[in-house]
């Protein structure tokens, strides 16, 4: 398994370097049949953890990045917080007049939709609540 550096993402990413991307490829049918666990591991059952992870920890979270489809400039850390845990007040990236408005939902009513959230409370911490 390997692939070519700087290839085909960049829809995928929010950074300007694309040289930190790739392509990924297979050495066979089977390898790709047999999937990705054995090279990455398995994803995390815990999507909202997960999401909640990647939006906030990841290296490029608090780095500014130009949606492709409402042209609009966010950081991911901002995305999390305008539909997890809104503050009172705040205007968000296309939430006002003259930016291609658009109708921020609860990332809670997607999870639910898909069976992601039974039998999970998040903490304090999570929840946006920073001296958790």
């Amino acid at each position: 398994m390997g692939g070519t550096e700087g290839s085909g993402n960049s829809k995928f990413v929010g950074d300007d370097d694309m040289s930190k991307t790739f392509e990924g490829k297979f050495a066979s049918a089977d390898v790709f049949h047999k999937g990705l666990d054995q090279y990455i591991g398995l994803p995390n059952p815990k999507v909202l953890q997960a999401v909640i992870n990647e939006h906030r920890n990841c290296a490029n979270s608090h780095i500014e990045y130009t949606t492709s489809n409402y042209n609009l400039t966010c950081t991911p850390q901002e995305e999390l917080e305008a539909v997890l845990c809104p503050q009172s007040g705040k205007i968000y990236p296309g939430t006002h007049a003259g930016e291609g408005r658009r109708d921020l939902q609860p990332l809670r009513v997607f999870l639910s939709a898909a069976g992601c959230l039974e039998g999970y409370t998040p903490t304090g911490a999570e929840a946006g609540d920073e001296k958790a």
